[in-house]
């Protein structure tokens, strides 16, 4: 009895591993890449469609649609595409990618922006069923995408480039955690391919489920022109503060030094500011009222108070002769 219970209880606590073990699997591969402005969806199990160039055919890519939702437009840098590797692991030399509008059945569209880089990032997705996934992803982009009108799209594509041998097959999705619209359910994909001699097809009249791919887009949302302006007047009021800090700063310098060269010669204290004080200090005073007693004294009133008179009379109301009363 005893063993059946233990038993038991290790089977249950197996059931328990392995559950959150898929359960973290599939939290860390059920992510897009960081800094995703859109993003298709994860691998859905299902298939792929033929995305290669230089490997054991000549040439094939795969295109699909995305929008760009925010009115200021979008910084786009980097852009990316998951895809089926036979074998694994890939030997993938290189990348090619293309941005486009206006594509349609048998209509290539306007090409926007492409290039090719000889340095991809290829990662492994970490979903895997027979055949292996790897992320190629092309970085160092720096691409402005505007937004287009209602009802018109970009395509995006991003092509592994291999070494004469495999094969690589672009992700299908149902848009699992996709970022940003289309959401992987719009059935707007294309393939273009000189080998298999088909130009801008819908990819639904290729195979049996080929109807969106994991692929998407890195990058920023361009700022308002509000969040720019405030952003930039308060940058400019800190840089006018802290220049008036550093002029207060030189002026109280100043003024020390000064203090401390006068005060050799005088017991007054200079006064902070632009302005200098009222009244004005010149330390031309070596004791308090000296001023005051020169201005306002017996001696130098004295004169004065002789010639005063009134205007009605010129005669002088007091001698030259000073007299005191004995009263």
């Amino acid at each position: 009895m005893k063993s059946k219970r233990q038993v038991a209880a290790r089977a249950a606590l197996l059931a328990l591993t392995l559950a959150a073990a898929l359960a973290l699997n599939t939290t860390a591969i059920a992510q897009a890449p960081p800094g995703s402005l859109w993003y298709n969806g994860d691998w859905n199990f299902d298939t792929g469609l033929s995305n290669e160039r230089n490997t054991a055919i000549t040439q094939a890519a795969v295109y699909d649609d995305f929008d760009v939702t925010d009115p200021q437009g979008w910084h786009v840098t980097a852009v990316f595409s998951d895809n089926l590797v036979v074998p694994a692991p890939p030997i993938i030399t290189g990348a090619d990618w293309e941005i486009r509008i206006g594509v349609s059945e048998g209509n290539s569209g306007t090409l926007v922006a492409s290039g090719t880089t000889n340095s991809p990032i290829v990662t492994p997705t970490g979903r895997e069923r027979q055949v292996v996934e790897y992320m190629v992803e092309v970085t160092g982009l720096s691409l402005f995408l505007p937004a287009l009108p209602s009802g018109e799209h970009y395509w995006l594509n991003v092509t592994p480039v291999g070494n004469g041998t495999g094969r690589f097959f672009n992700s299908t999705t149902c848009g699992a955690n996709c970022v940003g619209t289309p959401c992987g359910n719009d059935d707007n994909a294309f393939w273009n391919s000189t080998t298999f001699g088909v130009f801008f097809d819908h990819t639904y009249n290729q195979c049996d489920g080929c109807n969106d791919f994991s692929m998407g887009v890195i990058g920023s949302v361009v700022p308002e022109p509000t969040t720019v302006a405030l952003l930039t007047c308060g940058v400019g009021a800190l840089l006018i503060a802290l220049r008036r800090r550093r002029a207060i700063y030189a002026i109280m310098r100043y003024n020390r030094f000064r203090c401390a060269r006068l005060t050799l010669q005088s017991t007054y204290f200079c006064a902070i500011g632009m302005r200098r004080p009222t009244p004005k200090a010149r330390l031309v005073t070596f004791k308090p009222g000296a001023a005051c007693s020169r201005l306002y004294s017996f001696r130098s009133t004295r004169l004065w108070t002789q010639r005063t008179v009134f205007p009605l009379n010129p005669c002088a109301m007091m001698s030259r002769a000073l007299r005191f009363s004995s009263t």
